[in-house]
């Protein structure tokens, strides 16, 4: 079961016990179609990203650790930071947005997008992210 907080962020219920977790995702109840599934993961303290679809949009997942994405809209536009750091936690990157994640644990996101794989698909971010943007989203 998943639940809406807003247009941008999601949140998919996770499920645990003394065995493990459960983060069961229903596809038929995403805001989007799914015909791509992949993960992204890094180890502690690393930036990926700086990059997002051109066409299409992503809904990227927390499954393991904790990991915040800054998502800007336009190439001038302001950075918004997301942290996601509960499993299921989740954010949409939509199309022509440029997106970072920081990495802070050993951390996966799973990735939902409503496009099969293309490299000329990816827009690239021609600004990096500003000094005190990077800070935002690195601080402890």
């Amino acid at each position: 079961m998943q639940v809406t907080e807003t247009e941008r962020c999601m949140r998919f219920a996770a499920h645990s016990s003394e065995h493990g977790r459960l983060l069961p995702i229903d596809l038929s109840g995403l805001p989007m179609p799914a015909l791509r599934i992949f993960t992204v993961n890094a180890g502690p303290s690393r930036i990926r990203g700086g990059h997002g679809p051109l066409r299409g949009s992503q809904l990227l997942i927390l499954v393991e650790g904790m990991v915040r994405v800054a998502l800007r809209e336009t190439e001038a536009g302001p950075v918004q930071c997301h942290h996601l750091t509960e499993p299921g936690a989740a954010v949409r990157l939509n199309a022509g947005e440029v997106a970072w994640q920081y990495y802070r644990d050993r951390s996966c996101l799973l990735v939902i997008a409503d496009t099969p794989y293309d490299p000329q698909n990816y827009v690239e971010a021609n600004t990096p992210l500003s000094p005190a943007d990077r800070e935002a989203l690195t601080a402890p």
